[in-house]
């Protein structure tokens, strides 16, 4: 199954993701490091907000985010990697097109992180994302319970070959039917390629891969 269609957005749609992107244009330009905000710092967060940023989806990528959320997330979207929050901006813009009342939550073992997310979804009017901070071992299925009907989940986080399977055994025993769930860097190691390998020969509905994402449809 190809990924969702790009249909043509009405104006709305286009102010927000154009606010997203300026957002990522401001992020590109701080010469701050994440270290000097706010919050808990993560394992990760000794690095310039820059380096953060390009951690993040590029647009093309984060309107296949967008165009799932808007076709699947009608019942809540889960996110795991919040980062600096531009993957769950355009999550949280498709599900609102969704036609449902959405929950998104996101989560990230970094409370800086989280802070600069924050500022960028309340910059946009994405004011009703929550957010989960702590590493994923312990914050996981807490995170799934927030949204108990959620029909969109985004792994990104914990890219190891166990981490990776435990989240795919998370997701399938929570999933109904019409559940997607999309696991980012499928491609990035030798263990994630390893993992999504695995997954592929478990996993009994649709599946596809582009673009170092890959896509299950329960």
């Amino acid at each position: 199954m190809e990924k969702p269609a790009i249909h043509q957005q009405p104006p709305q749609v286009d102010t927000i993701i154009s606010q997203i992107e300026a957002g990522r244009s401001r992020l590109l330009n701080s010469e701050g490091l994440v270290s000097d905000m706010p919050g808990t710092a993560g394992p990760f967060d000794d690095q310039s907000i820059k380096k953060a940023v390009g951690g993040s989806k590029n647009k093309g990528n984060c309107q296949y985010l967008y165009d799932a959320a808007k076709q699947y997330g009608s019942g809540g979207v889960v996110e795991l990697g919040t980062n600096v929050g531009i993957s769950s901006a355009y999550l949280t813009a498709g599900a609102l097109q969704s036609g449902g009342s959405p929950k998104v939550v996101t989560g990230d073992v970094s409370g800086k992180r989280i802070g600069i997310a924050k500022d960028l979804h309340r910059q946009c009017g994405l004011t009703h994302v929550e957010y989960v901070e702590g590493y994923f071992e312990q914050t996981a299925e807490h995170i799934f319970n927030r949204v108990p009907g959620w029909t969109l989940a985004f792994i990104d986080g914990d890219h190891t070959y166990d981490g990776t399977l435990k989240y795919y055994d998370l997701v399938r025993k929570r999933a109904r039917p019409g559940c997607v769930v999309i696991f980012d860097d499928i491609e990035w190691s030798d263990q994630m390629r390893q993992a999504w390998a695995e997954i592929k020969k478990i996993h009994k509905g649709q599946i596809s891969a582009k673009d170092g994402m890959g896509t299950v449809w329960f």
